[in-house]
């Protein structure tokens, strides 16, 4: 399969929910250094570590499905919204299979789009792992 010519931009993965918690733990760490505040050790080490190797591993993901994603139509079939962001799942169905996948939007994602259950939304598909898919426009 031919990929496509999109353009690629870390900016865009601020939407993504799991991907902003992780550039905050590093950052939390230094505001409890700063501030004196003394964490355990294995918190430490996890609020340091964890974005270390969680980060490059959803850059990747996201990279993947914008590079070689297929466009396809796929229907929410759950979305809920809570204070520090929101949950959207939905079902598409590529190479006559069926499958029902869903993201954790961040706060800026959400409030600048209007979902509602039952919804037709367009989604980018790794034609290689089709399990793998986002809502095109929440993140790009």
């Amino acid at each position: 399969m031919e990929e496509t010519n999109r353009k690629f931009s870390i900016v865009s993965l601020i939407s993504d929910y799991n991907f902003s918690i992780s550039i905050a733990m590093p950052i939390v760490v230094g505001i409890f250094y700063l501030l004196n505040i003394t964490l355990p050790l294995f918190l430490n080490i996890f609020f340091i570590l964890f974005p270390i190797l969680y980060i490059p591993m959803r850059i990747y993901f996201f990279y993947i499905l914008y590079k070689r994603g297929v466009e396809v139509s796929g229907t929410i079939m759950f979305y809920l919204a809570y204070p520090r962001g929101a949950r959207i799942e939905y079902e598409y169905t590529y190479a006559n299979q069926k499958y029902r996948r869903g993201n954790a939007l961040s706060r800026l994602s959400f409030k600048k789009s209007d979902f509602h259950e039952g919804q037709e939304v367009t989604l980018l598909v790794d034609p290689k792992k089709p399990k793998r898919a986002i809502v095109k426009d929440v993140y790009f």
